[in-house]
This record gives structure tokens, C-alpha cells and sequence, in this order.
């Protein structure tokens, strides 16, 4: 019996069998659904097949070697190169740099190694700098002097929710950034004659005049729950349910926009927004939840896309997609607690197959680790490593940050590999969500 005609019948069941056998390169894996075989899909499957076989070592790769070694020397070099020395290639993202501060805090948080945490210093620094770029028009900016922009004001507030002080979460401007998502909030009916585009109702644009997709929703909505602002305003989220139920095609996913084409990274902004309002069940979830089973591919991770190559940073976009459908259903998405992919096989491609030699995780073999890798692969791999907790989830003092033994599924039973498990709406630690918001809630504006 097909996926298709399980979720018909209700009876959900994992796509793919437990593939223990994959780390010795043993290809066993059951096709679900078709998938145009291109010279590079065949290379970069080989290629992670001979990454994954303990007895060889590749000469593209020195982590070519068992699970708990790859996770010491991941731990032990996650923060030692790449989070000290920017790239050239990153200039190109100068107008972005509040996500830098993002990506390293959260991946920081994440794997909880006390030696390579941010000294006071460092916080300080970071502080001080993301107050340069607080723009005096509401939000956050890319960069000092720039205009602000929603994707900028989601990583500058998440940078300084993860960093956790009372000096760190009172530098925010809550009446700004009100402000700030107001102006950039899209209503039925509205006269925009001072915009260019076609407005979508419902949706945010993500700076003054800029485009609109689902991104910006997504960001705008984290923010404002985050500061205590969603009951602020009923203009900050009229017209987000229907905008986002219009956007979910055919084929199960979402779509940045109506009619585009389901992407994870949107249909992960997408869903969790629905589950921050509470109007998830507004979804075809179950051809959702097939949709995204659909998406490992035989490498062990996830791809974005139908018939696209595997990726890393889908880890967490596909990851917590799973988990969020199991909250929406009341843990009706999940076999035995576990996920309907195979979990293993995902901590498996991110340790053995996605860390860089200089430090830092990557896409895939082929390619350099970078900052954005790092954060979203951990992040995914954390979550992979997690059972269905959905009774737990929403009673968050009772599901601390650390989690119990039970509760979670290591590559090999490693207590090494164990990483900190992070909330699937916010991307961030649960402890640090409930400290943001208890500050919060406390203010007045």
C-alpha cells in the first residue's frame, strides 16, 4: 500500500524502513515516489555512500570515519575557524549581517559546549553593534544606517533572545517594531498608492516597497510573539490564514506565493505560522505530511523540492515540518513517536557526510561549510534526535531544554552525539523562548 492510500485511510506510516544498513553503504532504501536520475544526483549519491563506509576514507573528506568520532570532531570544531574568519564570499551579504550573529549564537546554543560559548566581551560586542542597526523607524536594519527590514529584525530579535540577558532583551524597541510590522502588513481593501506591486492580502512585505512571500510572514509573526505583540494589533494578523491557505498547492506543500511552487524552506514558514495562531488545521495536512515524507532522498537527508539534490540546511525545514504536523494532529504524525523518515539516516548524512575539514557544516560533499549550514543542519539534527512530545510541547516548563534519554533517538545510541533540542515554531532554545516571553509580557508599551 502506497503513502498515498495510508493517509487516506488514516493510517500514517513511515515512508522508508529503519536504514541502519546505509552507514556501511548498503543501499536499501523503498522508493516512494519518482525522481529523474541526473548525472550529479548519481555522483553526489556515491559519493555520500563512499563518505559513509567505515572502512575507507575519501580523500574529499577527513571525517570519513564512525559516528562518534565525526561527533568529537565536530564539537571540537564547529567554532575553532569558521566562527572566528569570514569568508570573502561573504560580502555579498553585507546588508545581512545581524543573521551572522544568528546563525553562530543559535549553533552555539545548540550543540551547548561550554569551552566554546560567547564570553561576556563578545555578547557586549554583539549587543552593541545590533543596537547600531536598530533602525529609528521601527525594526532592524541589515547593516547601521540601512532601511529596516523584517528578515533583519527576525535575526536581530532571535540573536538577542538567545543571548539571553536583561541588558540584551531591553535594548529592543517593542513600540518601533509594532510600528515597523504595521506599516509593512498588507489588509483587504487598502489604497497603497504610494507602492509599485499587486498587493496580496494577508502577507507582510519584507522592506518598504519590497516583495512579499511567505518569508516575511513568518518572520513578522515569530517577531511579534516573541515581544507579546500578536494581541496588540488584530491588523497584525488578519488576512495571514487565508493568504497562507491559498498558497498550498497541489502537490501537498506551500508556496511563497498563490500558484508558485511548494518549497520546504516555505512551507516551514507557512505551517509554523498557522500553528502560532492556532489555525493549522485550515491545511490539507495529511497530503502536507506526504509531501514532506517524500522529501529524504537516498543520501539520508532532505531536499527542497521535487527531483532536486539533498541539503543540509533542509534538516531543520523538513524536520520541524514533522514535528509541527504531530502538533497539529495531536501526535497523530508519528509511528511509535517516531518520525515517518527515517532519523538515523539524517543524523547520519549531517555527521558523516555535511562537516567541513576547516570548521563548520555544509550542504552537501561537494561544497564549503559556511555559517548558515551550521546553524539550520544543527538545528535539524537536534530536532531528528527527538521523539513525538506534542502533550509536552505545550506545557513548556515541564520539557526543559536538556530532555530525557527516553525522549530521544541517537545515531549509534551516542550520548556524545546529543545536541540541545530546539523549539520547531521558533528556531530557538525552549528555555530561551519562555525567558523572552515572560520579560515581555511584563512590559507595557
Amino acid at each position: 500500500m502506497c503513502i498515498r492510500d495510508r493517509c487516506k485511510s488514516n493510517s500514517i506510516q513511515p515512508r522508508y524502513c529503519l536504514i541502519e544498513p546505509l552507514f556501511t553503504g548498503i543501499k536499501c532504501m523503498r522508493r516512494a515516489n519518482f525522481r529523474v536520475l541526473t548525472r550529479s544526483t548519481t555522483y553526489l549519491t556515491t559519493e555520500c555512500l563512499l563518505l559513509k563506509r567505515p572502512t575507507r576514507t575519501s580523500s574529499r573528506c577527513s571525517c570519513a570515519r564512525s559516528s562518534t568520532a565525526a561527533s568529537s570532531w565536530l564539537r571540537s570544531n564547529v567554532s575553532v575557524s569558521l566562527f572566528l574568519t569570514l569568508a570573502a564570499s561573504f560580502q555579498s551579504l553585507d546588508s545581512s549581517q545581524p543573521w551572522f550573529f544568528f546563525w553562530i549564537t543559535n549553533a552555539l546554543e545548540i550543540l551547548n559546549e561550554k569551552k566554546h560559548t560567547l564570553t561576556a566581551e563578545q555578547s557586549t560586542k554583539v549587543e552593541d553593534y545590533l543596537i547600531a542597526c536598530q533602525s529609528p523607524k521601527g525594526g532592524f536594519a541589515g547593516s547601521p544606517y540601512m532601511e529596516p527590514h523584517i528578515a533583519s529584525t527576525y535575526a536581530a530579535v532571535c540573536t538577542l533572545v538567545n543571548l539571553g540577558t536583561e541588558r540584551a532583551l531591553s535594548l529592543i524597541n517593542v513600540k518601533g517594531v509594532l510600528e515597523f510590522l504595521l506599516r509593512m502588513k498588507h489588509c483587504e481593501g487598502e489604497l497603497l498608492l504610494s507602492r509599485m506591486r499587486t498587493t496580496l492580502p494577508g502577507s507582510f512585505e519584507i522592506h518598504e516597497n519590497g516583495e512579499n512571500d511567505m518569508r516575511a510572514t513568518y518572520c513578522a509573526l515569530v517577531v511579534a510573539d516573541l515581544l507579546g505583540l500578536l494581541n496588540q494589533s488584530k491588523k497584525l494578523t488578519e488576512g495571514v490564514v487565508e493568504y497562507i491557505v491559498q498558497c498550498q498547492t497541489y502537490e501537498g506543500g506551500i508556496a511563497c506565493v498563490p500558484f508558485g511552487e511548494a518549497h520546504a524552506g516555505y512551507t516551514y514558514c507557512g505551517l509554523a505560522s498557522l500553528v502560532l495562531l492556532g489555525e493549522a488545521d485550515k491545511l490539507d495536512l495529511l497530503k502536507l505530511l506526504q509531501w514532506s515524507a517524500n522529501r529524504q532522498t537516498d543520501e539520508g537527508g532532505f531536499n527542497g523540492r521535487i527531483g532536486k539534490l539533498v541539503d543540509s540546511c533542509y534538516n531543520f525545514w523538513l524536520g520541524a515540518i514533522h514535528e509541527l504536523i504531530d502538533i497539529s494532529l495531536k501526535g497523530g504524525a508519528n509511528n511509535g513517536r517516531r518520525w515517518l523518515v527515517s532519523q538515523c539516516a539524517v543524523q547520519g548524512y549531517t555527521l558523516l557526510c555535511c562537516q567541513d575539514r576547516e570548521g563548520g557544516m555544509r550542504d552537501k560533499p561537494q561544497r564549503r561549510g559556511d555559517l548558515y549550514h551550521t546553524c539550520y543542519a544543527l538545528a535539524g539534527m537536534s530536532i531528528m534526535q527527538g521523539k513525538s512530545a506534542h502533550k509536552l510541547l505545550c506545557e513548556e516548563e515541564k520539557f526543559g531544554a536538556k530532555g530525557g534519554k527516553k525522549q530521544q533517538v541517537y545515531l549509534a545510541k551516542e550520548e556524545r552525539n546529543r545536541l540541545r533540542r530546539v523549539h520547531p515554531v521558533y528556531c530557538l532554545q525552549h528555555e530561551k523562548v519562555k525567558i523572552a516571553k515572560k520579560y515581555f509580557s511584563n512590559c507595557s508599551y
